[in-house]
């Protein structure tokens, strides 16, 4: 059943980005991926025989192409809610359009000193049906605040977000040490 609005507290949120060589073929994993948004490690240019570490903002993947109205490597982003009766966090991947409006959003509390932190309150998130120029038909997130949380919800969320935050980086750390690991073994 799709539902009109979720709502719950963002507890995290990062970039990404990942580059599939054909777009039509999703059952195989990515060649590049990057766990930051700016380093990526793979093999997504044909020239790579083995997995490279290279900085996203210099791969020619990465460039917006006007032609076909997106980069080839594309930048999403991962949002993490905690939602009311679920004991694990939702994990949101929001395309590039949805995660400016995300970023939006979140930098309005962020560059306020007097602003609540994302985990002292409650996001309602919506989606808008929208159309490009081009005449294709898509989704656009909308967010707004809702509520503010007790102090003591606000300060279990806080531990969540501290605790996520922490489990994520070291994911992200042996994710990329195990790539660097099987670059450096891998033979031709």
């Amino acid at each position: 059943e799709a539902l009109k609005e979720i709502v719950g507290v963002i507890v995290a949120h990062r970039p990404f980005r990942s580059y599939f060589p054909d777009n039509d073929v999703m059952d195989q994993p990515p060649v590049c991926t990057s766990a930051d948004g700016r380093t990526g490690i793979g093999t997504p240019l044909l020239t790579d025989d083995l997995p490279q570490q290279r900085e996203c903002a210099h791969c020619p993947l990465s460039r917006y192409d006007r032609k076909a109205g997106k980069s080839a490597c594309s930048l999403r982003r991962a949002v993490f809610v905690a939602r009311p009766s679920l004991l694990v966090p939702t994990l949101f991947l929001l395309p590039f359009t949805s995660a400016r409006a995300f970023l939006k959003y979140t930098d309005a509390f962020l560059y306020d000193a007097a602003a609540p932190p994302l985990h002292s309150f409650v996001t309602a998130f919506t989606l808008d049906r929208m159309k490009s120029a081009t005449g294709i038909e898509y989704s656009l997130l909308k967010c707004r605040m809702v509520g503010i949380l007790l102090k003591k919800d606000a300060e279990h969320m806080s531990k969540i977000a501290a605790l996520l935050k922490e489990e994520l980086h070291t994911m992200m750390s042996s994710v990329a040490a195990q790539r660097e690991t099987d670059a450096d073994t891998s033979t031709i």
